[in-house]
């Protein structure tokens, strides 16, 4: 069996790509539903003022159902669970069966080309010292499934507050995005394309959320038209930037561009940085994190909607 941290990175991805919200993974917190582990148990439960409510209990070698339960509960819908089970099932099973993650490795020219060879040394001669040489590559071409255990999970320090890449941790996700025209706009109706922006939750809130709040629009047909279950088993319309939930916020690339300029403003105005106690630190992320976004763009010139998820 493998070990906990690899179900919860695939359950995490899960809940993060149907916008399930309300839970802790790995341990308890108040209003939320959480999966953890108590007295060499799994337990699944709601947690209010401190006390488990309607908790369930799982053995230690049985983990596989306590993320079938957690899932269940947080799901708006059978058809809601069952597209998350599939999402976090899948690759959990295919780990548990090759006993490792997985992650890509791209062969090098080199090694591509001694297959080849090999192949066509060994169908024509019957093998070759060659062929014996890449044996381990004669069952692959061009791309090799290769086992690592990286993951990212609040990965920042005071140095890096911004990365490419997605942290499970305590974070805002900014992605170039493509939304389907839906009166309502759930998280299947969005498409998130290319590379991800993960910037710490702590940082945002501190230098960035101010700008990003300025240049949101709630009567954009995107942002009025996002409809969520969180905290509503009636579900609702969104009417804000949202944080408190996973849901996302949309911007056009002409609004981020001026979240841009006020980062390039801030960068140039000593007087203002001291004024709003931004630091030297702060600045070079503020720099990082423009020249990141700026590139995100560029690398999607057809799309125009930004999202911000948090």
């Amino acid at each position: 069996m493998v070990s906990s941290e690899e179900y919860f990175y695939y359950l995490r991805k899960a809940f993060k790509k149907n916008h399930i919200h309300g839970y802790m993974i790995d341990c308890k917190a108040n209003r939320k539903t959480c999966i953890y582990s108590e007295n060499r148990k799994w337990v699944v439960s709601e947690i209010r003022s401190g006390v488990a409510v309607s908790p369930k209990e799982y053995d230690l070698d049985d983990l596989w159902h306590a993320c079938e339960d957690i899932i269940a509960r947080l799901s708006r819908d059978e058809e809601h669970r069952k597209k998350t089970w599939m999402d976090w099932a899948s690759p959990t099973n295919w780990a548990e069966k090759m006993d490792e993650p997985i992650a890509i490795r791209k062969l090098t020219q080199e090694e591509a080309r001694k297959i080849v060879i090999a192949k066509r040394q060994g169908d024509h001669t019957g093998g070759s010292v060659e062929t014996q040489e890449t044996a381990e590559f004669s069952h692959i071409l061009p791309i090799y499934l290769e086992r690592v255990s990286e993951e990212l999970c609040n990965s920042f320090d005071e140095d890096h507050q911004v990365i490419i890449g997605h942290d499970f941790g305590g974070a805002v996700w900014i992605q170039a995005v493509e939304v389907s025209a839906s009166d309502k706009i759930f998280s299947e109706d969005i498409k998130e394309v290319g590379k991800e922006i993960s910037i710490n939750k702590t940082f945002f809130d501190r230098v960035l959320k101010s700008l990003f709040v300025k240049a949101f629009d709630p009567n954009m047909t995107e942002n009025k038209n996002r409809y969520t279950y969180a905290f509503s088993e009636e579900g609702r319309y969104l009417t804000c930037f949202e944080e408190d939930i996973l849901e996302s916020n949309f911007f056009t690339y002409e609004q981020i561009e001026k979240v841009l300029d006020a980062i390039e403003d801030y960068v140039r105005d000593g007087a203002k940085r001291i004024e709003e106690r931004i630091g030297g630190k702060d600045t070079i992320q503020l720099v990082t994190f423009a020249a990141h976004m700026r590139r995100l763009m560029a690398e999607n010139p057809d799309l125009k909607l930004i999202s911000v998820l948090s």
